[in-house]
């Protein structure tokens, strides 16, 4: 699921991968506003050079990720904006559902470049240029046909918590607490909690006995990898998390939650979309990307390539708690 993050994270990585004398690409970086007497966010930013220490431009690009085209309105003032920041060199506009005309015309008579973030489907050879042994659409020539993920396949859950009972059931529907009593928002009920805890279990023990011990190569031909189950006990520490039940006697907070039952890799198909950032003005591409939904569901794996290069980045796209509504001083990897 692309959501506006992730499309920003995207984004800056296309940044890097075409950007060949970048030195540093920031998501979500801070840029000072002339206008307004303060520094203000800018999705991505880009800072080149031509040789050490010669700094060549400092390039923004700001990115929406909306249903419908971006209007005159929103692109008046992503360029006024934008405008109010003058040591920036060179400034864009990323859509993923395009713009109007009127928004074109405005952002043409700001000087602003626009940049569309779409669907992918021309073929690859015209992409990379003569000499990639790569043909056809980017489904047919890259393709990525299935994940391999570590499972609790049957599973019993104990919790600890401090200061209370022994034993206690917890339902999904069971709901959680903040230290003060309030509902708990990034978890409101057990069941998601214990959903999160399957998922930091996995992550933890994919790489270690004996899940790396169970683990063949993947078969060829249209059989799923399954292997045979085996016994597993796991206890995660969740305190850190501050996640209050309530009982008779107030507040108390989950200590840890122990997952007992049986584990085993499970192949599954997995779906990719492939998106290309062409340049609005002449339709030419600036980076392609092919995205496949990695595990757990905040993870996403991209193949990023730019023009007439047959070499591709790939890269594990897992944004941290504190980036899901709004990314911060990112540092991406220059490759």
């Amino acid at each position: 699921m692309l959501t506006p993050m992730f499309v920003q994270h995207l984004v800056g990585l296309c940044c890097v991968r075409a950007s060949a004398s970048a030195v540093e690409v920031i998501v979500g970086d801070m840029v000072m506003d002339t206008a307004a007497g303060k520094q203000r966010d800018v999705d991505v930013t880009v800072t080149v050079e031509v040789e050490p220490g010669k700094l060549e431009g400092y390039l923004a690009y700001e990115v929406k990720h909306e249903k419908g085209p971006i209007d005159v309105v929103t692109v008046e003032g992503l360029c006024a904006k934008l405008g109010d920041m003058p040591q920036l060199t060179s400034r864009a506009i990323v859509s993923t559902s395009g713009f109007t005309e009127g928004a074109r015309k405005k952002a043409t008579a700001r000087g602003v470049e626009l940049y569309t973030l779409e669907p992918w489907k021309e073929p690859v050879e015209t992409f990379f240029g003569e000499g990639c042994s790569l043909r056809g659409l980017p489904s047919e020539a890259v393709q990525i046909q299935r994940q391999i993920l570590l499972i609790w396949e049957t599973h019993y859950t104990y919790t600890q918590a401090v200061g209370g009972p022994e034993k206690f059931s917890t339902p999904d529907e069971l709901p959680l607490f903040t230290a003060k009593g309030k509902l708990h928002k990034k978890y409101k009920t057990f069941g998601e909690f214990r959903q999160s805890i399957f998922m930091r279990s996995t992550n933890v023990l994919f790489g270690l006995p004996p899940a790396s011990a169970h683990l063949s190569a993947p078969k060829h031909g249209t059989d799923l990898l399954q292997t045979p189950p085996w016994p597993m006990t796991h206890t995660i520490e969740t305190e850190r998390d501050q996640i209050f039940l309530r009982f008779e006697g107030g507040l108390c907070p989950i200590a840890s939650i122990t997952i007992t039952g049986t584990m085993a890799w499970r192949e599954y198909p997995s779906n990719s979309q492939q998106f290309v950032m062409k340049n609005v003005a002449d339709g030419t591409p600036f980076a392609a990307a092919i995205v496949m939904g990695g595990y757990p569901s905040s993870v996403q794996w991209a193949i990023v390539m730019a023009p007439g290069s047959a070499k591709m980045n790939i890269i594990k796209i897992e944004l941290a708690e504190r980036h899901i509504n709004a990314i911060r001083g990112l540092k991406l990897d220059i490759l």
